[in-house]
């Protein structure tokens, strides 16, 4: 009997669990176009921390798609386009629906390649961990 509990349990969970953080990312969606690229970029260095690429302390967005793009299977031209759009938006305050929707995409793809590095232990832990969920279950 609480084996089926537990059981029930997990499945409630893991079936909950994107729905749950669909809602948290809805009330904190970005009220301009900045923080939506930047966000994007967040999303995407998290995601990145998960195969070993994750930003270093001090590292510029620029730095840090370059060294991902020569040392990961990452494709270099989507990190290198976001890191552009992110530090425009960020430091020049220049953002735009385009860009941002163009910073939503780089960073789905990345998200996506990195998910495809992932083996099926780390993607099971992705269900259940809202940290890691968070990043990878599509918003």
């Amino acid at each position: 009997v609480l084996a089926v509990l537990l059981i029930a349990a997990i499945a409630t969970w893991a079936f909950a669990l994107p729905r749950v953080l669909r809602r948290i990312r809805l009330a904190r969606s970005p009220s301009t176009s900045q923080q939506a690229i930047a966000n994007s970029w967040q999303r995407a260095a998290h995601a990145l921390a998960l195969i070993g690429a994750g930003p270093r302390a001090g590292e510029t967005f620029n730095e840090h798609a370059h060294r991902v793009g020569a040392n990961f299977e990452i494709d270099a031209h989507a990190v290198q386009q976001l890191a552009l759009d992110c530090t425009a938006a960020v430091y020049g305050n220049r953002g735009s629906e385009i860009r941002m929707q163009r910073a939503e995409q780089l960073s789905a793809e990345i998200v996506l390649a990195v998910k495809d590095q992932l083996d099926a232990r780390q993607r099971l832990i992705a269900v259940f961990d809202p940290r890691m969920a968070k990043v990878l279950l599509p918003a």
